[in-house]
């Protein structure tokens, strides 16, 4: 988001830009403003990080617990082209907490949407019933799993 100016036809004498970032596990918050730092290049522009919480910088959880082999075998035996490999979500998680604790933390994307729509967090956000039941079963394919 952009911020810079009074009125359309004034030169502004201070701008602003807010950058929402979404960083790997193991990065921390310093290395990603350092990074940003490094990019502009120039020691007159400020760059510090909002106020908030600061996620813990964690490994990323192993591809090699029973949990992650149990959904592996079960989205697997689901569909007979499923590859399983780990991705990173474009939204913010809590992962990182339950990692530093030593939880190991997966997404399984069970709930399928149709078609190419995106309506996740919208005000139309839905699934249908049988994706909703599909997923479902798989969730407990992969608890059984275990």
């Amino acid at each position: 988001m952009l911020t810079a100016g009074m009125k359309i036809n004034v030169i502004p004498n201070v701008a602003e830009a807010q950058v929402d970032v979404r960083r790997l596990p193991n990065e921390t918050r310093e290395e990603i403003v350092a990074r940003i730092r490094r990019i502009i290049g120039d020691p007159a522009v400020d760059v510090s990080p909002a106020p908030g919480q600061n996620m813990p910088a964690t490994e990323p959880s192993s591809l090699t617990t029973p949990l992650y082999l149990a959904m592996e075998k079960v989205l697997q035996q689901a569909s007979a082209h499923a590859v399983v490999i780990p991705y990173m979500s474009r939204g913010a998680t809590d992962g990182s907490y339950l990692r530093e604790k030593g939880m190991a933390v997966y997404g399984a994307p069970v709930f399928l949407r149709e078609g190419n729509e995106s309506r996740a967090h919208g005000n139309d956000e839905r699934i249908s019933l049988k994706n909703m039941d599909a997923g479902t079963i798989l969730l407990w394919q992969i608890v059984q799993g275990l």
